[in-house]
């Protein structure tokens, strides 16, 4: 990267994979200062709406129309449950635009979800995958209860919080999930009423949740 930066400026490379892949790595140099980064996430309901052409209704949300909301109701609430089965996933929204085909949908999160955890495998230590995969098999389980909060003993009979503290990190570093703590009054900034003891974990995609729920 320091060569064609100082050497060949006119080219402009783009690289992309996990943020394990990134962020993971033995024996090389980073070069500080080189590089811009882009994080992408999953489509929010908005992005989704527009992406399928949906432009006008999308205003509707974006202006606080409520007459007009309350008027299309129907129509918002059918696409919402259209983005809950789809998600955000780039591919699987662009297959249902160029298909309408949902079965086609659902083989692309299967693949994904795989692809997911074969990057565990890949760049976590072997002694710590079969935490990542049980912490990341057990989130949809718990976002289905209602917990009040995460608890590690349905992870595990019996486990405690420090046997999945580095699991835990593995996954957030990766993009793949959000820890989202409990705050204990409602003033700002909200970040200083946190309770780190009580938190519950998101998955970066809400179709995520169905298709495990599916399985």
């Amino acid at each position: 990267m320091f060569d064609f930066c100082e050497n060949a400026n006119q080219y402009h490379i783009i690289s992309a994979g996990s943020l394990l892949g990134v962020s993971i790595h033995e024996g090389v140099s980073f070069p500080v200062g080189k590089v811009d980064f882009l994080n992408l996430t999953p489509l929010s309901f908005f992005e989704f709406m527009k992406a399928i052409g949906e432009e006008e209704l999308l205003q509707l949300l974006k202006n606080d129309d409520f007459d007009m909301m309350n008027v299309f109701s129907s129509k918002l609430k059918e696409y919402l449950k259209l983005y809950f089965y789809i998600g955000g996933m780039p591919e699987a929204v662009n297959s249902y635009i160029e298909d309408k085909d949902l079965l086609k949908v659902r083989k692309i999160q299967k693949r994904l979800l795989d692809a997911y955890e074969q990057d565990f495998s890949k760049h976590a230590p072997s002694n710590i995958v079969p935490r990542i995969r049980a912490l990341w098999n057990n989130i949809p389980t718990q976002l289905a209860k209602e917990n009040k909060k995460f608890i590690y003993g349905l992870v595990r009979e019996g486990a405690r919080a420090r046997e999945y503290e580095i699991a835990l990190s593995w996954l957030i570093d990766c993009g793949l999930i959000y820890q989202v703590n409990r705050v204990n009054t409602s003033k700002v900034p909200l970040s200083a009423y946190q309770d780190f003891n009580a938190f519950k974990l998101y998955l970066l995609d809400v179709r995520i949740i169905i298709c495990y729920v599916w399985n």
